[in-house]
Formats: C-alpha cells, structure tokens, sequence
C-alpha cells in the first residue's frame, strides 16, 4: 500500500514532504495489478442436506463463485452477520431450527441484504407454496430434482450469467 500525496505544484510523492492540497490519496498496489483476478461473487447455499449442498456447491463453484454454507436457517443468519451481505443465496424449504421461508423473512427484513438475489430450491411443488416463497421475497423458485441446465436456466434470470469454463 503507498500514499501518495498531491502537492501544490501538481507533482506526486510519497516521500517529498510536501503538504497535502487535496489529502492523502491511498492506493493499493496490488488492486492496480491488471493480473489480479476479480472477486468472485459469493453464494450461501442453506440446505439441512450434506449431500445436496455439496452438489449445489460444485455446480455453483463451476459457474465461479464463492461457496459459503449452513445448514439451517439459524445458522444462515449468523453466517450473514459475520461475512455480511452475499450475491445469492440458495435457500431449502424444510429445515431444523429455522425454515427456509422465514430465513427469506428475516433475511428481507434486514435492509442491508436487499440486493441478494434469493432462490428457493426445494421439493415443496405446491402452487402456494411457490407463491408465499416468491411473496415473502424470494426472487426465484426451483423444484428438486433439477438439473444442472434447469439451475443454470433460474442463475440466467437472476443476472448470473453463463457457466463458467
């Protein structure tokens, strides 16, 4: 990291002793690496099911992103409150302590998380069950089984793009 500072007379340094006109203007070196990769977007994919976060997780690290984990609503929250808002958030229905319509709730009540794109990927096919999902503030909704094309197809919509090679 380098602060730079510039002078009246236009020039910079980090050494000159010159006074600041405009302040210090701090500058990270490695963010202005061209090489530096992207961040990648992170996902909390909330499901009670080992194996089904773990395929949720490997098709989600395939289209590039970052894949935190929990395994019921309470902890979704609590991973919230320490890693802060994510991009997208892969949410079950039918959970332990906290089910995944009131962790879309609650998640939705917090201003902070307005922009996180909410999809539910659960087996309720109900047609008021999809509806009180999409009414308590999930953005989409996915039946399992799905397939990878059928996630990927929901990720589209939600503004996530193509999968990544």
């Amino acid at each position: 990291m380098t602060i730079e500072y510039s002078a009246t007379s236009g020039s910079k340094g980090a050494a000159d002793n010159t006074m600041p006109t405009t302040g210090p203007a701090l500058v990270d070196d490695e963010a202005t690496d061209a090489s530096r990769e992207p961040a990648k977007p992170r996902v909390l994919i909330v499901d009670d099911s080992r194996a089904m976060r773990m395929v949720l997780g490997r098709l989600m690290k395939q289209r590039g992103f970052e894949v935190i984990e929990a395994d019921h609503g309470g902890k979704a929250l609590d991973t919230l409150a320490t890693v802060g808002p994510v991009e997208l958030m892969l949410v079950d229905w039918n959970m332990p302590v906290m089910n995944g319509i009131e962790l879309v709730g609650r998640v939705r009540d917090n201003p902070v998380n307005m922009e996180t794109r909410i999809l539910m990927v659960t087996t309720e096919s109900q047609m008021r069950k999809i509806i009180d999902a999409l009414e308590t503030g999930a953005d989409e909704y996915l039946m399992k089984p799905f397939t990878p094309e059928s996630l990927g197809g929901k990720l589209d919509l939600l503004g996530f793009g193509t999968a990544l090679d």
